[in-house]
């Protein structure tokens, strides 16, 4: 994966994309591979996806209300969301197979 520092909005769509139901660790990063690294496309195509998996997947996404209530209440104990991708990710983390998308540090 290449790495990049993401912006807010990037990292709020990687956020809400891993708090996708149905999307585990290994299929968010093959969804991230087939829409050139874009979470925003992924979540726009989300109910196509649904669709082509026969309806039979529970896949939804949080509502970005959620997501921005979730990342104004880490900010507000001094934490912060990091994506994978990110250069300040540990790189132990992103080596086991199934590394969190986002993880929220503190400090």
């Amino acid at each position: 994966m290449k790495r990049k520092t993401l912006t807010g909005g990037e990292r709020a769509d990687w956020l809400r994309l891993s708090r996708t139901r149905g999307i585990g660790p290994i299929t968010f990063f093959h969804l991230l591979e087939r829409y050139d690294g874009s979470a925003a496309a992924v979540l726009a195509d989300l109910p196509a996806l649904s669709r082509k998996a026969g309806g039979k997947s529970d896949i939804s996404a949080p509502r970005k209300s959620d997501i921005d209530r979730e990342i104004e209440a880490a900010a507000k104990i001094g934490a912060f969301h990091l994506a994978a991708c990110e250069p300040d990710y540990s790189a132990c983390l992103a080596a086991i197979d199934a590394p969190p998308p986002v993880i929220a540090v503190r400090g």
